[in-house]
């Protein structure tokens, strides 16, 4: 009976991940997109994949997010999307580049416990990246 409970856990876990993952692409390929058609990685850009995140993914709601960044990074609870500088106006052709850096989040001790015992790992991460080329002329 226990194994039997563990493996019902185990497939219950993995359908957060798997809907989080699909989730998580998803939604950094339409800022991308979106990013693409306005020639920019803009503020409105990011707060847009930020709530997106925040209110599709499983967990969004108790992280924070860090949308300011250029580079990808590590932070326990934090959603990082990052990208090109929003500062930067992209030429028509030239690439876009969208990321997004999620910290997954067990919900029962026995798959925490056993994950970070088989993996050897205390923290695991889904990162999306999806590129895309401007369509405005600048």
């Amino acid at each position: 009976m226990p194994v039997l409970l563990m493996m019902f856990l185990f497939i219950i876990e993995s359908s957060f991940i798997m809907y989080d993952f699909a989730v998580v692409n998803y939604f950094t390929s339409t800022a991308a997109e979106k990013a693409a058609m306005e020639g920019s990685f803009n503020d409105a850009t990011r707060q847009s994949l930020q709530t997106n995140l925040r209110n599709w993914t499983s967990n969004g709601k108790t992280y924070s997010f860090n949308t300011s960044g250029t580079s990808a990074y590590y932070a326990p609870g934090v959603v990082v999307v990052y990208g090109t500088d929003k500062n930067t106006r992209v030429q028509r052709g030239n690439d876009i580049q969208v990321g997004v850096v999620y910290p997954v989040r067990f919900k029962t001790f026995i798959v925490r416990g056993t994950f970070q015992w088989v993996v050897e790992q205390t923290e695991l991460t889904l990162k999306a990246w999806a590129v895309s080329s401007s369509e405005k002329y600048i």
